[in-house]
C-alpha cells in the first residue's frame, strides 16, 4: 500500500530479487531460487485514488501490463496508458491484477489456488513446466513469475 502522495499520482512498482530470495513454483509446489542479476524483476504500474492512497499486486500479469503500457506508447507510462493495460490484461485473464490477491492454501505441501488469479498464475507456471510454448528464450523449468519474465513476448 502506499499513501499520502497527491491524488491521480501515476506508480511505478517494481521488486528485484536480492541473494537468498525463493518462491513457490504453482506448477511443481517446489520453492526455487529466483535468479539474482539476471534482470529478473516484476513490476506494477497504477495512479493514486482521490484519497492518494492504492493498494496492487505485484504479479507476472501486472508486469505484462506495464510491458503493455509502454509497447502502446514508446516506452512511456501516463496514467491513461496504464489504465488501458491493467484493464485489458484483467479482462484477459477474468480478474483484476492490481485488486484481486492471488490466493492458495497448503495442505501438506500440496498447493492449490483458491481463486481465479492463483489459478491463471498456476496455469502460467504449468505452461512454462510444460514447455508449451515456444519462443521462449528461458529454460522450461520456470515458476510464473520468471516465465512471465522471460516468455510474455511469446503469449
Amino acid at each position: 500500500s502506499l499513501t499520502g502522495l497527491p491524488a491521480g499520482t501515476l506508480v511505478l512498482l517494481e521488486v528485484t530479487p536480492q541473494a537468498g530470495t525463493k518462491m513457490v513454483d504453482e506448477a511443481t509446489n517446489v520453492q526455487v531460487d529466483v535468479p539474482v542479476g539476471s534482470g529478473f524483476k516484476l513490476r506494477a504500474a497504477t495512479s493514486l485514488d482521490s484519497s492518494g492512497n492504492t493498494s496492487a499486486q505485484i504479479t507476472p500479469f501486472t508486469d505484462m501490463a506495464v510491458k503493455l503500457a509502454e509497447n502502446n506508447n514508446s516506452g512511456k507510462l501516463n496514467a491513461d496508458v496504464v489504465a488501458a493495460a491493467n484493464g485489458s490484461v484483467s479482462t484477459f485473464i477474468g480478474a483484476s491484477i492490481l485488486n484481486d490477491r492471488p490466493t492458495f492454501t497448503n495442505d501438506n505441501g500440496n498447493i492449490k489456488a483458491t481463486n481465479a488469479a492463483g489459478a491463471k498464475l498456476a496455469a502460467i507456471s504449468q505452461m512454462a513446466d510444460s514447455g508449451a510454448v515456444s519462443g521462449c528464450s528461458g529454460d522450461t523449468q520456470l515458476t510464473s513469475d520468471e516465465y512471465a519474465h522471460y516468455c510474455d513476448d511469446a503469449i
